[in-house]
């Protein structure tokens, strides 16, 4: 029962975070409460499951959470928090450079 309360854990972080990132960009709220719940879930992990479970939660963390960010990369959804114009009148904003 543990273990399927560490994965909601971890899932419902990484969901806000996502939710941050695609539904309220610069809110902030949204992230900070999954990156807490990230946290919590790998504390609860090495609280419960000791080094080897709590390594074990926190690898898998860091492999979901960077296959997620890469996969957000790839499918342009980091072009909502680029500024594409200028707020001083008058002056234009160099092009990026896209490497896809």
């Amino acid at each position: 029962m543990e273990i399927l309360l560490l994965i909601g854990l971890v899932l419902v972080g990484l969901s806000l975070i996502a939710i941050e990132i695609y539904v309220v960009p610069g809110m902030n709220v949204v992230g900070i409460l999954g990156l807490l719940v990230l946290i919590f879930g790998v504390g609860y992990a090495f609280n419960a499951n000791g080094l080897v479970g709590g390594l074990f939660t926190l690898g898998g963390t860091i492999a979901l959470g960077g296959g997620m960010l890469y996969a957000m990369w790839k499918s342009g959804a980091w072009e909502e928090f680029v500024l594409a114009t200028s707020m001083i009148p008058g002056r234009e904003l160099p092009e990026a450079s896209q490497d896809n």
